[in-house]
């Protein structure tokens, strides 16, 4: 990225960032760490909050509020602990056994804040959780 500064109108730039933010492809994946980092950065510049210039996959990686996730089976798949290990049909219902390694499960509840994938995982008491104004 060049050091060379623009000027453009502040309704240019707000143009620019709702057409990229509300965008179909917004979140799926086409951006990358220095395409999010300019995008925050923009939204500052135009007094917008940079949490929604930020997908959901690089969310974990930015000041957020922390919401925790007390159910143990999906904090065992946060963290990759559980498997499916039968799948039968009990009266044309699907019904799954699920088997949870739980001697590997964290012993605080961890954030739910990401996308399925990048999730933050910390407690509650990580420093990114203190959320900037």
């Amino acid at each position: 990225m060049s050091d060379e500064t623009i000027t453009i109108p502040k309704v240019t730039a707000q143009i620019l960032f709702d057409a990229l933010t509300t965008s179909m492809d917004f979140g799926s994946g086409f951006l990358d760490s220095d395409d999010v980092t300019a995008l925050r950065e923009l939204a500052v510049a135009i007094g917008v909050d940079p949490a929604t210039a930020t997908p959901g996959e690089f969310e974990k990686d930015y000041p957020h509020r922390f919401d925790g996730e007390t159910d143990r089976l999906l904090v065992a798949r946060m963290y990759g602990l559980s498997s499916v290990i039968q799948r039968i049909s009990v009266n044309r219902a699907p019904y799954t056994t699920i088997e949870v390694d739980h001697s590997r499960m964290p012993d605080h509840v961890p954030c739910k804040v990401g996308s399925w994938g990048r999730k933050c995982l910390k407690p509650e008491t990580d420093p990114i959780h203190q959320e900037q104004p």
